[in-house]
């Protein structure tokens, strides 16, 4: 073998690693002003039915904590599964859980902070996170992102089920800002 069928591996790795830091880097809208029309790279604020079409690799370089790493295939699962933009459930599952850190993250497998008036400790438990990321997916397009949904905020976008998740009127700018960091 000559030297230069050795090096090709190493060359194909290191292009393949600079086109997903490139995929990630417009994803998180480096350089981008574009706030004003709620677009950061691949995530279309205003409809978070746009789906990403990132891999779970390439998911895994915005989950910026140990708590959270391996868990890009369940993110891009749930997209493809439920229609949800990938991105948007990693930025919500990074503020809602503090980067999967957390007392809920860490007892309760619920990277999402979702509350069950059901459970005598008040919050949501699952069995895995990755069931937590499915079935939360799951429950936001079939409640906020359906116009028969029962907390449809009047669109598809962040701001609109800002109107009906959260009672903080910064919540949705909260995750605009934290795409672009």
């Amino acid at each position: 073998m000559n030297k230069m069928n050795t090096k090709r591996p190493v060359l194909a790795r290191l292009i393949s690693n600079l086109l997903i830091a490139t995929v990630i880097v417009t994803a998180l809208g480096v350089g981008s002003s574009s706030y004003a029309n709620q677009r950061v790279g691949i995530i279309d604020w205003s409809d978070l039915r746009v789906p990403s079409n990132l891999t779970g690799d390439q998911l895994e370089l915005l989950l910026i904590s140990d708590e959270m790493k391996g868990l890009g295939e369940a993110f891009a699962k749930a997209e493809r599964d439920h229609g949800v933009n990938a991105m948007f459930l990693i930025f919500l599952a990074r503020l809602e859980g503090n980067n999967g850190k957390s007392g809920l993250s860490k007892d309760y497998n619920n990277m999402f902070g979702w509350t069950d008036s059901k459970d005598p400790r008040g919050f949501r438990y699952w069995n895995s996170k990755e069931q937590s990321i499915n079935d939360v997916a799951k429950s936001i397009r079939k409640n906020y992102l359906s116009e028969d949904g029962k907390f449809y905020g009047g669109g598809f976008g962040v701001k609109d089920m800002n109107k009906k998740y959260c009672t903080s009127d910064e919540w949705a700018g909260k995750l605009i800002s934290m795409s672009k960091k």
